[in-house]
């Protein structure tokens, strides 16, 4: 009987010890790796638009030796070169001038006159030799854009040598409003400035632009009625000779559209007609 307890009991144990729970082995936190930094990817910088040259002229006239081009848009410093016409293309070389890399507004360039034509042409030249000196035939060649040379023409509308200019008749034409005046052969009326200087003309660029001065070759004439012993000249700076008158320099004015016209007496009141007797008129003037 106590054997079969023992084995009952030893039984028993082995039951308790099977049901137990068993202790497990905690799980381990996975660990997250850190990640490795990568450097943000630089945004390329915007590519500068580039340049391309070109050459914008008006029609104008030839004022004190020389020609304005409105603008100049040059790839690297360059020359802006005035050609006289040679049947309908560019022909010799009358004028040039250096221009900047980038835009030039407003070009003014120096012209042998005495070669001008009455269509001209502004090309654009590289400035490829030595920087300032102007060298074509040459390095300084002429710039082109998808194989086309930058030549615009352009019209001269007047201060062109020629027959009308070498020879200058001063005449006498009259109005209601300001009696008797100096006009040229074609009836246009003639002007003195007040703030020259006897037989000196202080007229220049932008003034001489509105008042292109009246100029001749050789002696002025005196037509009906003009007092000859008055009549005289005054070199210019650009070495041209402008007509005088009692000692005043003789212009016109660019708002004059024909014979008759006064647009310009008493304009800032320093323009005003002249009188044959070589005096001021002050009286009103004529609009067209």
């Amino acid at each position: 009987m106590f054997q079969r307890f023992c084995v009952a009991c030893l039984v028993f144990a082995l039951v308790l010890t099977a049901c137990a729970p068993v202790a497990l082995a905690p799980t381990p936190t996975p660990v997250s790796p850190t990640p490795t930094p990568v450097p943000p990817t630089p945004t390329p910088a915007p590519a500068e638009a580039a340049v391309i040259p070109s050459v914008t002229v008006n029609d104008q006239a030839i004022v004190d030796g020389t020609v304005t081009i409105a603008e100049v848009v040059s790839s690297g410093p360059g020359w802006i070169v005035i050609h006289a016409d040679q049947n309908g293309s560019p022909g010799p070389v009358i004028g040039y001038t250096a221009v900047i890399d980038g835009v030039n507004k407003d070009v003014i360039v120096k012209l042998d006159v005495s070669k001008a034509t009455a269509t001209l042409y502004a090309m654009l030249h590289t400035d490829a030799g030595t920087v300032g000196t102007y060298e074509f035939p040459g390095p300084d060649g002429p710039v082109a854009v998808e194989g086309k040379v930058i030549t615009p023409a352009f019209q001269v509308t007047g201060g062109l040598p020629s027959a009308e200019a070498k020879v200058a008749t001063v005449m006498v034409a009259s109005n209601e409003q300001l009696g008797s005046f100096l006009v040229d052969a074609k009836g246009m009326t003639l002007y003195i400035f007040l703030n020259d200087t006897p037989n000196t003309s202080n007229c220049y660029d932008a003034c001489a632009r509105n008042w292109p001065p009246l100029l001749v070759e050789g002696a002025p004439v005196a037509g009906e009625g003009v007092d000859a012993s008055l009549l005289g000249t005054t070199q210019r700076k650009d070495g041209t000779t402008q007509v005088t008158y009692n000692g005043w320099p003789l212009y016109y004015f660019v708002g004059d559209e024909k014979p008759g016209d006064t647009n310009g007496q008493g304009v800032r009141e320093v323009w005003f007609v002249i009188s044959p007797q070589g005096e001021k008129i002050s009286g009103p003037a004529r609009r067209s």
